[in-house]
């Protein structure tokens, strides 16, 4: 769904209005793919309380890393268990200064993934309107992104004994443990760096 054409449109926007449209989601689709603000808004919780899994996106430099800290605070206080939580280091290069071991030490989270950083190659593929495993599907972000999708695929798998019909190739899956009750698989939060 896009956002509203207008910014003061998005506040008409309720979080049962949300609750009520991925339900609706849920009776059609398996995997629900949110990609959230950066802002912990009553319709973002919404969203987040319904997650099975919350990708948190960082960038290794302070902001993005003092950010992180501060969304697993937030997560902290909204009762999220960590293992619901994944921490993704994005726009990752090996010339980057900062340890890796260091910050997860910091964040009190161990990384499931690093994306490379390719600017020009993610920056065609949004300019093509086409996501970049389907513009570059040999690319080491295509790579890495679907490593793990299938890490977290195969955990939410191994915990659920129930067959799964398979959407968007397999990448990402919401478990279902009976018809009245419904869950998302996947939610990206993206920090803005101060």
């Amino acid at each position: 769904m896009a956002a509203p054409l207008e910014a003061h449109e998005a506040e008409e926007i309720k979080p049962q209005d949300l609750t009520e449209v991925l339900h609706l989601l849920s009776q059609r689709y398996e995997r629900i793919v949110l990609d959230l603000p950066h802002t912990f808004d009553p319709v973002t919780v919404a969203a987040l309380d319904r997650a099975d899994d919350i990708f948190l996106l960082l960038t290794l430099d302070i902001p993005g890393i003092r950010s992180t800290k501060r969304a697993l605070t937030v997560f902290d206080r909204l009762d999220y268990p960590r293992r619901k939580i994944h921490v993704v280091v994005n726009r990752w290069s090996r010339n980057i200064d900062v340890e890796l071991q260091k910050v997860q030490t910091h964040l009190g989270e161990q990384f499931i993934g690093l994306v490379p950083n390719d600017y020009r190659k993610v920056m065609d593929s949004i300019n093509l309107g086409q996501p970049h495993v389907q513009a570059d599907p040999s690319s080491k972000i295509t790579a890495e992104i679907r490593r793990i999708a299938t890490l977290v695929s195969d955990d939410s798998q191994s915990a659920s004994a129930q067959p799964r019909k398979k959407i968007l190739g397999g990448m990402f899956g919401r478990q279902r443990s009976s018809p009245s009750r419904w869950s998302l698989r996947l939610s990206v939060i993206r920090l803005k760096q101060d």
